[in-house]
């Protein structure tokens, strides 16, 4: 199986390095580190897109998008994806909920359907399904947490996954921001990066909340930035703006929008 570190280092190693131990790993787990300087305004990363697909609505329309993620992406493609975060057990068990919601009837047509555009019959479906691994259920269940966690929104709605910006770390005082033009997603620095910094990124539009709780209550998972640790344990006052004040106090929205879902 083919490695998320030997591809960072294959389509992004110059400038930048995967780091998954060490000193920096304990304190910010997996992460993107800068391997030289970075001023505001330099192109920090560039890459095209891995899959891109629109979100359904509805159990059936999910299991349908589970066959299509299976048989639309290569092998190395998947197994790369699944080295991604996922979201952990809960978003799981979430979506597999939600695979068996689909009534068994409504289940054996999608499966006649999806055979029937491909020409084999339900029984070599089944079969082909139970003999390949990248398209067992929990393996499909895994890709699509994958998928989901990591997507970036492009402006026309589409979800895409890029797998090298999915690397970076979350932060509400990130030092990049990201633009998708087309199929190929550009990482901008936002403020002065040093050697050895963790690049980061605002994974949910948080970064102009000025209320560490505030923040916390508009994302899934509990953040451990500098930022938030440090309004958290009382350094200064939650509607402070003096320890961030280039994103803070921006008089442009286009400065605060960078937001993944």
């Amino acid at each position: 199986m083919s490695s998320l570190a030997a591809y960072f280092s294959q389509h992004h190693g110059e400038d930048l390095s995967l780091v998954q131990d060490g000193d920096s790993f304990e304190k910010y787990g997996r992460h993107i580190r800068a391997e030289r300087n970075f001023d505001v305004g330099d192109v920090i990363m560039k890459e095209t897109v891995t899959f891109v697909w629109n979100l359904p609505a509805g159990g059936l329309a999910k299991y349908s998008s589970f066959i299509n993620a299976s048989d639309c992406l290569t092998a190395h493609d998947k197994s790369l994806i699944c080295q991604l975060g996922t979201g952990g057990p809960d978003s799981f068990n979430y979506w597999r909920k939600e695979l068996s919601t689909a009534p068994a009837d409504e289940m054996q047509k999608l499966l006649s359907a999806h055979c029937a555009a491909t020409d084999v019959t339900v029984h070599e479906e089944r079969a082909r399904l139970h003999a390949n691994r990248f398209a067992t259920e929990d393996f499909l269940i895994n890709l699509w947490c994958a998928m989901q966690t990591n997507c970036y929104r492009r402006q026309d709605g589409a979800f895409c996954l890029f797998l090298g910006p999915s690397l970076l770390q979350h932060s509400c005082f990130p030092s990049a921001r990201w633009d998708i033009q087309g199929n190929e997603i550009v990482i901008k620095c936002i403020r002065p990066i040093e050697v050895g910094d963790a690049v980061s990124q605002d994974y949910y539009g948080v970064a102009s909340i000025k209320s560490a709780v505030a923040r916390k209550l508009s994302m899934p998972f509990a953040c451990n930035c500098d930022r938030c640790r440090q309004e958290l344990n009382g350094i200064h006052t939650s509607t402070s703006t003096s320890v961030y004040p280039s994103l803070m106090e921006s008089d442009d929205e286009d400065d605060l929008e960078y937001t993944v879902t």
